[in-house]
């Protein structure tokens, strides 16, 4: 799936997780969301306030997925976020082949072990030397930390729609897997025509839950 499309796939699909765990659990990993009852007689979105900590929350949230839904695509000299970070592509691929380790479910553990390793330092040097972060920063940083990690899982999710699949136990198992009833071309017309349904379906989803829940 080309970036682009990951990246629109993933948001969505970030929109309704987090939808779901606040309807469980009433806690939001994107800051307090915007709700219109009924019975408020559909009040414009501008009464609703949203406070610097839900901005900040959300910025944190909805970027982590940004980055997490092309992080794996690392090992691919020309993706979008191999032309962000050329010297880490060139490290990657001299290793690892496309849509093998950075795309498994081993490897995401291991990057998300190894990644919150070099937040926490970050954060720990930046505390030190700088200022001490307020709670509500440390609380955004744990939060794009959390989505960098699902919009990974979320790009080889996208990517178990095509053709060519994903090998989730490499390297354990070489062996990929693909959905049986959809898959498609990278970069192909159905892809496009996927992608936009199901940003059509989540739209439509979020709508009802926003008006009717």
């Amino acid at each position: 799936m080309k970036g682009h499309n990951h990246i629109a796939f993933s948001l969505a699909a970030a929109a309704v997780v987090n939808t779901l765990i606040f309807d469980v659990t009433h806690l939001s990993m994107a800051g307090s969301p915007v709700n219109l009852a009924l019975t408020e007689q559909l009040l414009p979105l501008a009464s609703q306030s949203l406070t610097f900590t839900d901005l900040l929350y959300k910025s944190a949230f909805y970027g982590g997925i940004v980055l997490g839904s092309v992080a794996p695509d690392i090992d691919h000299p020309k993706s979008l976020i191999s032309h962000l970070f050329p010297w880490a592509s060139r490290i990657v691929t001299s290793f690892c082949k496309h849509r093998t380790l950075t795309h498994s479910l081993p490897g995401i553990v291991a990057a998300t072990i190894f990644w919150g390793i070099l937040l926490a330092l970050g954060l720990g040097l930046f505390n030190a030397a700088i200022f001490s972060l307020s709670a509500e920063m440390m609380h955004a940083a744990f939060l794009f930390y959390l989505a960098t990690t699902l919009g990974c899982l979320l790009h080889s999710f996208e990517d178990t729609m095509t053709f060519a699949g994903i090998p989730w136990l490499y390297p354990l198992s070489r062996r990929s897997q693909r959905f049986p009833f959809i898959h498609f071309r990278s970069g192909s017309l159905t892809e496009y025509a996927v992608v936009l349904f199901f940003i059509v379906l989540v739209g439509l989803g979020l709508l009802y839950h926003l008006f009717f829940v």
